[in-house]
C-alpha cells in the first residue's frame, strides 16, 4: 500500500522564504531544509513550485536522503540556488560565474564524490595541500592566494549546508587557509602618468584619464554612465559596473557594499576631458546610425556603442605602456597610484578611503601601509625637532 506523501512547509525565517520537507533518512524520517528564497512574490511562487516537485519525488521514493548527498551534487545545487541571490541583488552574476568555474575545476574533481556528511577537515587540508603542490589533477601549483580564494568559497557553501540542516557543523571551520604574502603595490609616479596621457590616443586616453584621477575600479570606469555623471556639478555617481560573465561584457547595478556606491568629485581637467569625449561620442553615434547598440548610455563604448570588456581595456593599456617604456602595471595600478600619491601628499585617509570605495579607513591604511610608514618616519623627525630642538 502506497503511503500518503508528506507535505512540505514554506515559511518566513530571518527575512528569507524557507522550504522544509520531511524525507526518509538512514535513521528514519528527517525534517530538512531544502532551500531558501528571497521574500518576494517570485520567491514564494518558486518555493511553492519546488515544494510540489519535491513532494512528488519524495512520494515516489526518488528524493535523495541528505546522508547520501555528495559534495559535488550539493555544490551544484548550491550554485543553482545562488541565482536567487543574484536576482535579489545580494551577489553579482560575475561572482557566481567565477564560483562555478573555480569549484568545478578545482574542488569537485577532487572531493565531489565524497558524501557531504562524510567530509572532514582532514580531507580539506589534503585538498588544499594538493592544490598548492601540483594543482587539481596535475598541472602547475596554485598560488596561496588562489587556494585561499577556493577555500573561502567552499567554506561559504558548506556554511549554507549547515544552515540548511544538511550538516551539523562546517568542516571548513577547522582548517586554516594558506597565508597570503602582501604583494608589492605597483604604481606610476605622477610624472609617468602624465607622460602616458600626453602620448595616448583616444579613446584609451580618456579611459586612463578617468581611472587615474578618480581611483575608480576598472569595472566601475567601464560601467560609468552619462546619466550618473553630473559634469556641471563636477561629480560622478558610482552606481554600476561592467564585468565579464561567461565571456560576455555584462552591465550590472552596483550592489556589493554601501561604500562601493559613492559620489566622487571630479577636478576641472577631468570634467573638460569628459565634455570633449562626449562630443566625440555623439559624432560616433551619428556616424554609426542604426548600427549603434549602446542601451545603457555608457561613457565608454566603441565605435558602434558596444561596451569595452575589462580584458580589452587591460590589453590596450599594457600594450601602450610597453610602447612608451613605462613600468608594467595593470589598470588597477592606476588606482594604487592615485591612493599612494594622495596619502603621501597628506590627503586624509578617510577622504582617500571614501574616494576608493573601501569598506573602512582601516582597509585603506592596511593596503597602503608603506605610505603610512614613510609619513610616520617624517613625523618622528618633525616632532623630535619641535620637542627637543636642534
Amino acid at each position: 500500500m502506497r503511503r500518503k506523501p508528506r507535505a512540505g512547509t514554506i515559511h518566513l525565517e530571518r527575512g528569507k522564504v524557507v522550504l522544509r520537507l520531511t524525507i526518509d533518512g538512514p535513521d528514519g524520517p528527517q525534517r530538512v531544509r531544502h532551500g531558501t528564497y528571497p521574500d518576494t512574490g517570485e520567491g514564494w511562487e518558486q518555493a511553492d513550485e519546488d515544494r510540489r516537485i519535491l513532494v512528488g519525488a519524495e512520494a515516489a521514493g526518488n528524493l535523495q536522503a541528505p546522508s547520501k548527498l555528495t559534495v559535488g551534487a550539493y555544490i551544484e545545487s548550491w550554485l543553482d540556488g545562488l541565482e536567487y541571490e543574484v536576482k535579489s541583488g545580494n551577489i553579482r552574476a560575475g561572482t557566481v560565474h567565477q564560483y562555478r568555474i573555480d569549484l568545478r575545476a578545482k574542488v569537485i574533481p577532487r572531493i565531489g564524490q565524497v558524501a557531504l556528511t562524510d567530509l572532514t577537515g582532514k580531507m580539506l587540508r589534503r585538498l588544499y595541500a594538493d592544490l598548492l603542490d601540483s594543482g587539481a589533477r596535475g598541472g602547475k601549483p596554485l598560488s596561496p592566494k588562489s587556494v585561499r580564494n577556493y577555500g573561502t568559497t567552499l567554506r561559504r557553501a558548506l556554511q549554507d549546508a549547515v544552515e540548511d540542516d544538511l550538516l551539523k557543523s562546517n568542516p571548513a571551520d577547522t582548517v586554516k587557509l594558506p597565508k597570503v604574502r602582501r604583494s608589492k603595490v605597483e604604481t606610476w609616479t605622477p610624472e609617468q602618468t602624465r607622460h602616458a596621457l600626453d602620448n595616448l590616443d583616444e579613446p584609451l586616453r580618456s579611459m586612463v584619464y578617468v581611472t587615474a584621477t578618480t581611483g575608480m575600479r576598472r569595472s566601475e570606469v567601464l560601467g560609468m554612465t552619462w546619466k550618473a555623471s553630473d559634469l556641471d556639478a563636477g561629480a560622478v555617481e558610482v552606481t554600476s559596473t561592467l564585468l565579464m560573465v561567461a565571456n560576455i561584457p555584462t552591465f550590472t547595478p552596483l550592489t556589493k557594499t554601501a561604500s562601493s556606491r559613492r559620489r566622487i568629485a571630479l577636478d576641472p581637467g577631468t570634467v573638460e576631458m569628459l565634455r570633449r569625449h562626449r562630443v566625440r561620442q555623439v559624432e560616433q553615434r551619428l556616424e554609426a546610425g542604426e548600427l549603434w547598440t549602446d542601451e545603457y548610455g555608457l561613457v565608454f563604448a566603441d565605435e558602434i556603442g558596444r561596451p569595452y570588456s575589462p580584458d580589452r581595456y587591460t590589453r590596450m593599456f599594457q600594450s601602450e605602456a610597453r610602447r612608451l617604456d613605462l613600468p608594467a602595471i595593470g589598470v588597477h595600478g592606476l588606482r594604487h597610484s592615485l591612493a599612494t600619491t594622495a596619502l603621501a601628499d597628506g590627503v586624509p585617509a578617510k577622504v582617500v578611503s571614501e574616494r576608493l570605495g573601501h569598506s573602512s579607513v582601516a582597509t585603506t591604511l592596511d593596503r597602503y601601509s608603506h605610505v603610512s610608514e614613510e609619513q610616520d618616519r617624517e613625523a618622528a623627525v618633525s616632532l623630535a625637532s619641535r620637542i627637543i630642538g636642534g
